[in-house]
């Protein structure tokens, strides 16, 4: 795992010792210190997500887009991994991006704001409710 985690880093020339240092440092975010030795063949779906997790994170992005996390087979387990989203967003100054159908994905606190995209339409929930009307990809021209 703490070597998997620290690839990224490993591919940019940073020496081993300090890239394992950032590699530990990210499954501390992500509350799983414990899974550093762990072969990555034996960890199990919520394990898995937290160290991809941490490899997002090795290298302090400013953004983290998140493509449909509700892949946790218990609802107790995708609330947690949902909370430890919103909660590396806020305490990292990260702006965070989930796409998913699943909307307690996207609950948080803060400042959040939710989008949907209907029938080439982007709805968001803001105070404005703007449209956005996205460009017919068959004639070019927006709907």
């Amino acid at each position: 795992v703490l070597e998997h985690i620290a690839m990224p880093l490993y591919s940019e020339g940073l020496r081993v010792d300090a890239a394992e240092h950032c590699a530990v440092r990210a499954l501390e975010l992500v509350h799983a210190p414990g899974l550093a030795l762990k072969d990555t063949g034996r960890l199990g779906v919520s394990e898995r997500l937290r160290v991809e997790l941490a490899r997002a994170l090795v290298r302090e992005p400013t953004l983290l887009l998140v493509d449909e996390p509700a892949v946790l087979p218990q609802p107790r387990e995708a609330q947690a991994f949902y909370e430890l989203l919103h909660s590396l967003a806020k305490h990292n100054s990260i702006a965070l991006l989930i796409a998913s159908e699943d909307l307690t994905a996207l609950r948080g606190p803060g400042r959040v704001r939710i989008m949907n995209l209907d029938h080439g339409r982007l709805h968001s929930t803001d105070s404005r409710r703007k449209v956005i009307a996205l460009a017919d990809r068959r004639r070019g021209d927006p709907q």
